[in-house]
């Protein structure tokens, strides 16, 4: 891991380019500008367990209010909550983790 975003908080992607992603991405949301998903998606692509940037996927997937989101954000969250339990027992962490 190691990098830091803008605002100096650690996050979960060793990948400059993905984090770089993001930030654009959440510079456009925050302007309301083009489309931010894309550019996500995009981070994701090419860090699939960047957690910050599933989190933000899910934020605007839910904004969007799209019915038709619902069966992909069940998934993803299935997926991540997985990611998590794993990072939990590689931290010896794993008796006090909750199991979907």
């Amino acid at each position: 891991m190691g990098l830091n975003d803008l605002h100096g908080e650690p996050v979960s992607t060793s990948n400059r380019r993905s984090l770089d992603r993001f930030e654009h991405a959440t510079d456009l949301l925050s302007g309301l500008f083009a489309d931010p998903l894309a550019v996500i998606d995009q981070a994701l692509e090419e860090d699939p367990g960047f957690v910050i940037g599933d989190c933000m996927r899910a934020g605007l997937m839910l904004m969007a209010a799209e019915k038709s989101a619902q069966p992909e954000l069940r998934l993803r969250h299935r997926q991540l909550g997985r990611r998590l339990i794993a990072v939990g027992y590689l931290a010896g962490e794993g008796a006090a983790l909750v199991r979907d």
